[in-house]
C-alpha cells in the first residue's frame, strides 16, 4: 500500500459518480466536486470510514486567490438518516487548517460506529461498544486545528459496553465545551 492525499492506504472498492468543475486563472482558483460515493472503505488520519452500497451524497466547493490557501466555505456530507453534515473549512498556504466550523446530525446513530466512528472509538478502546440514539452537533475548530467549541445535544442516546464495564441509557441533553 502507498500513501494518498486521503489517508494511510489507497480508497477501496469506492463507487462514484461526480461532478467536477475546475476553473482556474492566475488570480483565482475555483473547484467544485457535488455528486454520490457508494460502497468503499478509505482512511483519513483515524477516521475509517466504510460506506454503504446506497447513495452518500458529497457537495465540495473551494476557492483558492492567488498563492493563498484554500477556503473550503460548502462541505456536506449526505449519509441518509445516518449523517447529515455541513461544513466551512479554511487552510493557509502551506496547507495547515487555520479554522473549521460544522454542524452534523445523526437520526440514528447506531450506523455511526462502523461507518464512521470504529477508528475514533477503538484508539480509546471503545471498539465494542454498542450505539444507539440520535444527536445534533455544532464544532468550532480554529489554528492547528485546537478545538475551540462544541456543542452536541442528545436524544435518547444509548452506550453499551459489551463486557458491563459500563451502561449510559437514555441520554438527553446538552454537552458542551469552550475553549
Amino acid at each position: 500500500r502507498g500513501g494518498s492525499e486521503v489517508g494511510q492506504g489507497q480508497p477501496e472498492n469506492l463507487g462514484a459518480d461526480l461532478r467536477i468543475d475546475y476553473r482556474s486563472t492566475p488570480a483565482t482558483t475555483l473547484v467544485a466536486v457535488d455528486g454520490d460515493l457508494r460502497g468503499g472503505e478509505f482512511l483519513m488520519g483515524n477516521t475509517y470510514v466504510s460506506l454503504p452500497a446506497t447513495p452518500t451524497g458529497i457537495r465540495i466547493d473551494g476557492v483558492r486567490r492567488g498563492e493563498g490557501g484554500w477556503e473550503l466555505p460548502r462541505v456536506e456530507w449526505r449519509d441518509q438518516g445516518v449523517l447529515q453534515a455541513r461544513a466551512a473549512l479554511r487552510f493557509d498556504a502551506a496547507g495547515a487548517l487555520q479554522s473549521l466550523e460544522a454542524t452534523a446530525s445523526s437520526a440514528d446513530m447506531t450506523p455511526l460506529k462502523p461507518r464512521y466512528l470504529s477508528g475514533w472509538m477503538g484508539l480509546f478502546g471503545l471498539g465494542e461498544v454498542d450505539l444507539h440514539g440520535a444527536m445534533d452537533m455544532d464544532v468550532r475548530v480554529g489554528p492547528g486545528g485546537e478545538l475551540q467549541a462544541l456543542h452536541a445535544r442528545l436524544h435518547g442516546v444509548d452506550l453499551r459496553d459489551p463486557g458491563e464495564r459500563f451502561v449510559f441509557s437514555g441520554l438527553d441533553g446538552d454537552l458542551r465545551f469552550s475553549a
